[in-house]
């Protein structure tokens, strides 16, 4: 079983659980073949990005019975990008705090294939302030069983 988690599935479960009233007009996913033409548009903004992910066993796994088992801790980032300044529109910030709910509510508790653990929400990152946009890096958590024999024939 490998250890990784389907940033695909993430994005597919944030299109189907995230209100378009919210105000995100694409969901994509970082591993997209149109990726960066659809994040350089500005106009497809307000947007909501499922990045990348970091896997970290637990433990070893040791593997004295031949098999080897370890629980891997796989966190996952969702960046949300709204432009800090819309003509004619004064809440950008409550629609970046209402985008970045509806996101931590749609993956918090869910369990994605191959998971041994709900995702659980670990921290969050605003981006840089002089840009002309404001992002927030929505970091979350679950866990994965990565097993495999350690005879070889």
């Amino acid at each position: 079983m490998n250890q990784r988690i389907s940033l695909q599935e993430i994005a597919t479960r944030l299109r189907e659980q995230i209100d378009p009233a919210t105000g995100v007009n694409q969901i994509l996913c970082a591993l997209d073949a149109n990726y960066l033409a659809n994040v350089q548009d500005v106009t497809a903004w307000p947007l909501v990005i499922v990045g990348a992910q970091r896997s970290t066993p637990i433990a070893n796994g040791r593997g004295f019975t031949g098999l080897v088992a370890q629980l891997v801790n796989v966190d996952f980032v969702v960046r949300v990008i709204v432009p800090r300044y819309v003509e004619g529109e004064a809440e950008e910030e409550d629609k970046l705090n209402r985008i970045c709910d509806a996101v931590a509510d749609a993956v918090m508790g869910w369990r994605p294939a191959g998971a041994s653990a709900p995702v659980t929400w670990q921290q969050s990152i605003d981006g840089p302030p002089e840009q002309s946009a404001m992002t927030v890096d929505l970091l979350f958590q679950t866990q994965v069983s990565y097993q495999y024999s350690t005879r070889r024939g």
